[in-house]
């Protein structure tokens, strides 16, 4: 065992370096700042070892891969730039994921929504098994906000600029057949199979240093011009959420660095809404059923950029 917690687990065979999502005494997989800072610390001692031939990125619950981030820790934020903190802190932990030098596989069995959904989009290659289990959403807009770990950057070099201004802005979730046929995942495997294949696909990234999506995949590509068509035809009002994804979307297209300042500075503003606050309460009090909490509270208005 090379790294140990109650949160995250790291363990080698045969080159391969399998990081268990663990979340053990926690009733879900949702992001904290402490969860967040642990990460980026294991991927730091993942990086400092001897190169290994495939990283796998594993949840030890077939219900859950990884959530969004806790609604009742963003709930207690008093200011954007908290939000905004948070957001440069994510994508700094999504960024170093992106730069080990190993190929990394997200193996998503079970809900994978919101933050832990960017996370798994940061990896070289997603596979997702096939079950009623396995789910994806972006959550972030029912919540007033919008993905600011480089969702925005990375969503639309996967499957499209089109596409992806669906998903974000429309929210919804979807399986694990539909997020292959659109991109999001590589390849899905039968749950009954999974151990088998999961061989396969581990031979298939030492040799190619990806996961090769399917023929139809391939075909669904050349489909994607048609499969956005008409998303300009009512501009989302200004301010919204909505709005502000569009705008953070059309930053990215300019540079990775654009794109993730668009994001923070995006969150930020939604941050500091009565909206948002309000949502944000909603959510905290959905997730802790029975808890009281104070009102939610205008927040300084300080906006950062």
């Amino acid at each position: 065992m090379l790294y140990e917690s109650q949160t995250f687990r790291l363990e080698a065979d045969d080159q391969v370096l399998t990081l268990w999502l663990d979340f053990r005494g926690r009733p879900s997989h949702a992001f904290t700042l402490p969860v967040l800072n642990e990460l980026s610390l294991v991927l730091d001692r993942i990086a400092a070892l001897p190169p290994a031939d495939v990283i796998l990125v594993r949840s030890s619950r077939p219900d859950t891969f990884l959530e969004e981030f806790d609604a009742a820790e963003l709930a207690g934020f008093n200011s954007p730039l908290e939000f905004a903190a948070m957001a440069r802190r994510g994508q700094a932990v999504t960024r170093k994921l992106r730069q080990l030098a190993t190929p990394t596989i997200a193996l998503i069995e079970g809900r994978c929504a919101g933050a832990g959904l960017e996370l798994a989009l940061a990896c070289t290659s997603r596979l997702a098994v096939d079950s009623a289990r396995t789910r994806f959403d972006f959550a972030e807009l029912d919540r007033g906000l919008i993905p600011a770990w480089g969702g925005t950057y990375l969503l639309p070099r996967l499957v499209g600029a089109g596409a992806a201004a669906r998903l974000l802005r429309d929210g919804g979730s979807f399986g694990a057949i539909a997020a292959e046929r659109i991109g999001v995942v590589d390849r899905v495997v039968p749950a009954s199979r999974l151990a088998v294949e999961l061989l396969s696909v581990l031979d298939e990234v030492r040799e190619r240093g990806a996961v090769r999506p399917p023929v139809a995949r391939r075909v669904w590509r050349s489909a994607r011009a048609f499969f956005g068509a008409g998303l300009g035809s009512r501009a989302p009002e200004t301010g919204t959420p909505a709005a502000e994804l569009m705008g953070a979307m059309a930053a990215g297209r300019s540079s990775e660095g654009e794109g993730l300042a668009a994001e923070r500075a995006a969150l930020s503003r939604l941050a500091a809404t009565d909206s948002t606050r309000n949502l944000l309460a909603m959510h905290r009090q959905a997730a802790h059923p029975g808890r009281e909490f104070a009102e939610p509270t205008s927040p300084d208005r300080g906006v950062p950029r």
